[in-house]
């Protein structure tokens, strides 16, 4: 198993401080989102009309808000902390706390 580089803790992404302006993450993947469990990809293709040769672009989605959409990962992560930020959180936990259950019932 690869170790994965920890951006920040649940906690300490949802915590709110007053009077903070919004700081995206540093660069990182999905996988390493403290949104990850909440956050779905969509593939959308479509073919080039001068070239004729097939595109496709990857657009993140809110899994309890489905309709908002984003090419940008920290868009919806945005939307994560500060739309309904305890929903978000909550969900999240509830996540992870169901793949831990399922992790031990495999060992």
């Amino acid at each position: 198993m690869s170790k994965v580089a920890r951006i920040c803790t649940i906690e300490e992404y949802f915590r709110d401080v007053p009077n903070e302006n919004w700081k995206p993450l540093p660069p990182h993947e999905i996988y390493q989102s403290p949104c990850y469990p909440i956050i779905g990809i969509k593939i959308r293709s479509w073919i080039n009309n001068e070239t004729g040769v097939r595109d496709s672009t990857r657009w993140y989605y809110c899994k309890i808000h489905p309709k908002v959409e984003n090419i940008h990962l920290d868009t919806i992560e945005h939307h994560c902390k500060y739309k309904e930020p305890e929903k978000h959180k909550s969900k999240v936990l509830e996540y992870l706390l169901l793949f831990l259950q399922q992790y031990r019932l495999t060992k």
